[in-house]
């Protein structure tokens, strides 16, 4: 497999992963009390999330399929300071009867981002 496939195939990869970590949001904001300051502010949230995620999606997509290397590291800082930042957050601040719900779409997002990063990574990286 040369660098160009891995770097498709990695990009796919991200995409999926960023659907995994927008998809918990969904879970969030469709109990949003949107009556209830706390209920707007978690689909607001949910919703700048979704956007932050679209906006990954199409910078592995576009820029990083070119194989311009900015675009890898504009995925692997959010993936991990962001995705993994809350992920935490979320572990020890979600009620336990919805932990499982929450973190798993998170966690299993956060482990395909690694493989799509690993994978771009060699592509961009190695000769």
């Amino acid at each position: 497999m040369n660098n160009k496939e891995k770097i498709n195939i990695g990009s796919s990869i991200l995409t999926v992963g960023y659907l995994g970590l927008s998809s918990v949001f969904f879970i969030i904001a469709k109990d949003a009390d949107l009556d209830t300051a706390t209920g707007r502010h978690l689909l607001a949230g949910a919703l700048a999330n979704i956007a932050f995620s679209f906006a990954q999606i199409m910078i592995a997509n576009f820029a990083l399929r070119k194989g311009e290397r900015w675009a890898w590291w504009s995925n692997l800082i959010p993936a991990f300071g962001y995705g993994a930042t809350i992920l935490i957050i979320d572990a020890t601040h979600v009620q336990p009867a919805k932990l499982i719900a929450t973190l798993a779409p998170q966690a299993a997002g956060i482990i395909i981002l690694s493989v799509g990063l690993i994978i771009t990574g060699i592509g961009l990286f190695k000769k």
